[in-house]
C-alpha cells in the first residue's frame, strides 16, 4: 500500500517577512499623543474640570505661527478653539482643562521638533523616535509655580523653573523629554499642582509688550553706537590702523623667537656648567653611592669596637647621619636648584625636583595644599613608580658647592615642582622655609 504524501503549499516569502517586521519596529517607535492620553485618567483623578484662572504663553516665531495655524484642526475634536488663541509671537491657552494643556503643549513641541528638522508628513499628531522635546510656557508673575518631585526615577521628564526669565513681569517654566509618555505624565503632574491667581483681562497684550520690549533691549545690545557710526568714519580708521596693527603683531612674534632662542641657550649653557666631571672609571649601579673612607659620612660604615673592647656609640661612629645632616643635605639640594631656575625665564614652564627628609613625608602631606595654593605649582611626593624620572635632573646638580653629605636613598624622598620659573622659585622657598622650621629649628 503506497503512502500518501502530504502536499506542502509554497514555501513562504522571506522578503516580505522582513518587510513586515521592519514595519513593525517602526510602529513600536512611533509614539502617538492618543495613545498617551487615556493613561493620564490612571494618575489623575480631577482631569476633567478646568483649572480657574488658568493662562500661560507660548513664545512663536512667524514662520512657527505660520505653521501651527494651518495644522492645529488636528486637535479641534479634544480642544476647543476658545480655549486657544494666537497673539503676536505667541500662543495663548486659556482657561484650560489639565487634559487641553498635556495635548497643546504635546503638540506644539511635536510639530515645532519636525519643523526644525524639516521632517514632512500629514500625522501632525505622532513622531517616531528618537528624538528630543523640549518647550517653554510663561504664566503671570502671581501664579504659584509648585515644582513636584517626580514619583519615577527613570523618565526622562525634565522642568526647570528659570531664575532670570526671558520675559519680565512672566515667570518660565521649561518641560523637556526624549517620550511622549514621560512628557505628558509629567506635565499632568507639575501644571496640575499650579496655583492661578485672577490676572488682568488684557495679559496677551502685556505679554506682547513685554517680548517687544526684549528684543528691543537685545538690539540694543547688538547694534553698535549711534556716536560710532555718526561720528567716526569706521572704514577711515581700520585703513590707518591696519599698517600699525600689522607692524605691532611683527614685533611681538619677533619677540617672542628672540625670547625662546635666549632661553635655549641659557639652559644649555647653564647644563654644561653644572654637569659633573665624568670619570675614567666605568659607572656602575651604585656609583651615585659614597664610598668609605675617611672623609666618609655614610650611614652604612659598621661600628667599630673600642679600646675596652664594647662598641663605640652610634652618634660617635663617623658614618652616622642625624636627622639635622639629612635636612641640611636635602635644603642644599634645594639650593642648587635654585641656581638653575634661576638662569631661566620667569614665565618658562618647568619642572624641578629635590629631596625631602623620609621622616618628614607625613608632615609635608599635612602642608601639602598649603603649598600648592601659596607657590600656584604643582607639588607631588613621588613614589617608588615615579622616583625614576628625577635621576637625570639630579646627575645635574652641583651639589659638592652647597655639602659633602650624601645620605643613603632610604632615608630620602623625592618632591616634583612643576610651574612657571616664578612660582617654581617661589615654592622651593617654602619648601625651604619648611624644613628649616620643621627640622632645625627643633
Amino acid at each position: 500500500m503506497q503512502s500518501r504524501k502530504r502536499t506542502r503549499g509554497p514555501l513562504p516569502q522571506q522578503g516580505l517577512q522582513k518587510k513586515q517586521k521592519y514595519a513593525g519596529e517602526v510602529t513600536a517607535n512611533t509614539q502617538s499623543i492618543w495613545k498617551c492620553l487615556p493613561r493620564l485618567s490612571e494618575h489623575e483623578m480631577d482631569i476633567d474640570n478646568a483649572i480657574k484662572h488658568s493662562r500661560l504663553f507660548i513664545r512663536l516665531s512667524s514662520e512657527e505661527q505660520k505653521h501651527l495655524r494651518t495644522i492645529i484642526t488636528a486637535i479641534n475634536d479634544v480642544i476647543d478653539a476658545e480655549k486657544y488663541a494666537f497673539h503676536t509671537h505667541s500662543i495663548e491657552l486659556r482657561n484650560f482643562h489639565i487634559t487641553d494643556c498635556c495635548v497643546l503643549l504635546a503638540f506644539i513641541m511635536i510639530n515645532l521638533n519636525k519643523l526644525r528638522r524639516g521632517m514632512g508628513g500629514t500625522d501632525y499628531c505622532s513622531i517616531t523616535k528618537p528624538f528630543y522635546l523640549r518647550c517653554s510656557v510663561y504664566v503671570h508673575r502671581t501664579c504659584q509655580v509648585v515644582q513636584m518631585p517626580t514619583a519615577n526615577k527613570k523618565t526622562t521628564f525634565r522642568r526647570q523653573l528659570v531664575r532670570l526669565p526671558a520675559v519680565c513681569a512672566f515667570k518660565q517654566v521649561e518641560f523637556q523629554s526624549a517620550d511622549l509618555k514621560d512628557l505628558m505624565q509629567g506635565i499632568l503632574q507639575q501644571v496640575s499642582a499650579w496655583r492661578f491667581r485672577p490676572s488682568p483681562t488684557h495679559l496677551h497684550r502685556e505679554f506682547a509688550s513685554a517680548l517687544i520690549l526684549q528684543r528691543e533691549q537685545v538690539a540694543n545690545e547688538l547694534a553698535p553706537m549711534p556716536v560710532l557710526t555718526s561720528l567716526i568714519d569706521m572704514g577711515l580708521v581700520a585703513s590707518q590702523n591696519s599698517a600699525a596693527l600689522e607692524q605691532t603683531q611683527r614685533a611681538l612674534e619677533d619677540h617672542a623667537q628672540r625670547l625662546l632662542l635666549h632661553n635655549e641657550q641659557i639652559t644649555v649653557a647653564a647644563a654644561e656648567e653644572v654637569k659633573p666631571q665624568a670619570t675614567d672609571s666605568k659607572p656602575s649601579r651604585y656609583s651615585g653611592m659614597p664610598t668609605k673612607g675617611a672623609n666618609s659620612r655614610y650611614q652604612g660604615v659598621p661600628a667599630r669596637a673600642s679600646q675596652h673592647g664594647g662598641f663605640q656609640d652610634r652618634k660617635q661612629n663617623p658614618g652616622f647621619l642625624s636627622m639635622r645632616d639629612i635636612t641640611e643635605y636635602c635644603i642644599a639640594t634645594i639650593k642648587a636648584t635654585m641656581e638653575i631656575v634661576a638662569t631661566k625665564s620667569a614665565y618658562q614652564i618647568t619642572r624641578v625636583y629635590v629631596k625631602c627628609p623620609k621622616s618628614c613625608v607625613d608632615l609635608l602631606y599635612q602642608k601639602l595644599a598649603d603649598l600648592r595654593t601659596e607657590s600656584s605649582c604643582n607639588i607631588v611626593v613621588l613614589n617608588i613608580q615615579t622616583v625614576h624620572e628625577s635621576t637625570s635632573w639630579f646627575d645635574t646638580l652641583n651639589m659638592e658647592r652647597h655639602t659633602p653629605i650624601v645620605p643613603p636613598p632610604s632615608t630620602l624622598r623625592v618632591v616634583s615642582i612643576g610651574g612657571i620659573g616664578e612660582n617654581c622659585k617661589k615654592a622651593l622657598l617654602l619648601l625651604q622655609k619648611f624644613l628649616e622650621e620643621s627640622v632645625l629649628a627643633s
